[in-house]
């Protein structure tokens, strides 16, 4: 049975062996040597590995711009091919009825060869369309870099000026159309933790071989930050509900107890935002089930 056939890669030699007195002499570089020639020691292999090393790193373009040229390039040159099967439609249907010049019924039997030339023209314009297009569209659903994302960015190659080629630097002046590779939503209280020295000290994750080791680099665990957020909805939840209780407990005049509730379900919902981020449904979910157990606690205690 005849397998596939695979065409061998070309070969590539390997590099040359070094002198030893170049082996020697890179042996006692000391970091600031290196430093005086980040082109040289940092360059594309410092980047990767850094941009590979998290999500948050890891950024890239849409050129949104240069794709919509190129989806309106495609667009104009299947409509002028669609735009010539319809001339020749309309040329055959104008001849004299049940001639066979008229024939618009078969693909086999075409009368005029130009039609299936025309077919066939579009059907590889129309893969690369409807390609450009599905992937075009999920480049736009990815969420644009924020801008803590963006100053890790900039504070790399800040950090190694002259690693990149400057005109290889293209996320320059270009902070809206940049978008991270992995986009993990994150409500607005992790985001709010994520600005803490002290909580990114307190989850900071340990050295591995995949990660840079630089005084400028920290890494956080993200499942630590979630937990703590996790633990801090619970146990604020929990003393805003039992609080209010109590304090309405304490207070018999019914305007003030209406002013204690509003305040603390204001509060509440504020913080459900925190902790839900834009889901408005599951915010009012939760004000209303806040409301109803403050609004019952108030029937009972009059």
């Amino acid at each position: 049975m005849a397998g596939t056939q695979f065409n061998p890669l070309p070969t590539i030699r390997p590099p040359p062996k070094l002198l030893p007195d170049l082996e020697s002499a890179y042996a006692q570089l000391s970091p600031s040597d290196k430093d005086e020639h980040h082109w040289q020691y940092q360059g594309y292999p410092g980047l990767t590995k850094w941009m590979a090393s998290a999500n948050d790193f890891f950024l890239l373009r849409r050129f949104s711009p240069l794709q919509a040229r190129c989806l309106l390039y495609l667009q104009n040159e299947i409509a002028k091919i669609d735009k010539a099967i319809e001339a020749w439609d309309a040329y055959a249907q104008k001849h004299p009825p049940a001639s066979a010049a008229g024939m618009c019924g078969s693909l086999d039997n075409d009368p005029y060869s130009e039609r299936i030339q025309l077919v066939r023209q579009a059907i590889p314009l129309l893969e690369q369309y409807n390609q450009l297009v599905h992937s075009f569209a999920q480049l736009k659903a990815k969420p644009t870099a924020r801008n803590q994302q963006i100053n890790n960015l900039k504070n790399w190659f800040a950090f190694y000026p002259h690693a990149i080629d400057e005109e290889e630097q293209h996320h320059r002046a270009k902070d809206g159309d940049l978008f991270p590779i992995l986009a993990k939503p994150k409500v607005p209280l992790v985001l709010l933790m994520q600005k803490s020295r002290a909580l990114r000290f307190r989850f900071r994750l340990s050295k591995r071989s995949d990660r840079i080791d630089l005084p400028s680099v920290t890494y956080t665990s993200e499942q630590g930050l979630e937990t703590c957020a996790t633990f801090s909805i619970l146990i604020v939840g929990l003393c805003m509900s039992f609080g209010s209780i109590w304090w309405l407990n304490d207070v018999t005049n019914n305007v003030h107890r209406l002013a204690i509730i509003t305040g603390s379900a204001s509060l509440f919902t504020f913080w459900s935002w925190l902790a839900a981020g834009n889901r408005p449904f599951e915010i009012l979910a939760a004000f209303a089930a806040y409301m109803a157990v403050l609004m019952i606690y108030r029937q009972l205690g009059s």
